[in-house]
């Protein structure tokens, strides 16, 4: 009984050590870019979603992201994900577990963060050209090297 205690024992231990060695699976991926998850084919740009709203669920925040008629819509990709695609009402939701040790609000500050980063950016570069125009100095990029 002893030998079988412990083989089962180094059994569920070995399978124990391989599940926490894998860490946690990436779910939401947040860049200058855009949006993306293992679940889609690609990233969906910043200024592609024309709304947002989240949940909180028991398998944590529930993400809905409404896309504009013109916006390249995503599609799924093989394999087991929380992704919905409602392509009539265009909307992708996404179901997200929170990162370790961050708050639901937290989460949707960092979010609006992103938003507001990619809204600053655009607002920049379209100040670019008249920035030339007004101090006569071409921007860093634009001169030679």
């Amino acid at each position: 009984m002893l030998a079988v205690a412990l083989t089962l024992g180094t059994l569920l231990g070995g399978a124990g050590v391989l599940v926490l060695s894998r860490g946690e699976p990436i779910a939401l991926i947040l860049s200058p870019a855009g949006l993306t998850t293992p679940g889609l084919d690609r990233v969906i740009p910043w200024e592609a979603v024309a709304d947002l709203d989240m949940a909180l669920s028991r398998g944590g925040i529930v993400t809905r992201l409404l896309l504009p008629p013109g916006a390249d819509w995503p599609e799924r990709t093989p394999g087991r994900h929380p992704v919905k695609l409602d392509p009539k009402r265009r909307i992708v939701t996404l179901t997200v577990g929170l990162p370790r040790g961050m708050k639901p609000q937290d989460f949707a500050d960092l979010i609006a963060r992103y938003q507001a980063a990619h809204h600053a950016r655009r607002v920049l570069a379209g100040r670019a050209p008249s920035a030339t125009v007004a101090t006569g100095v071409a921007p860093p990029e634009a001169q030679p090297a």
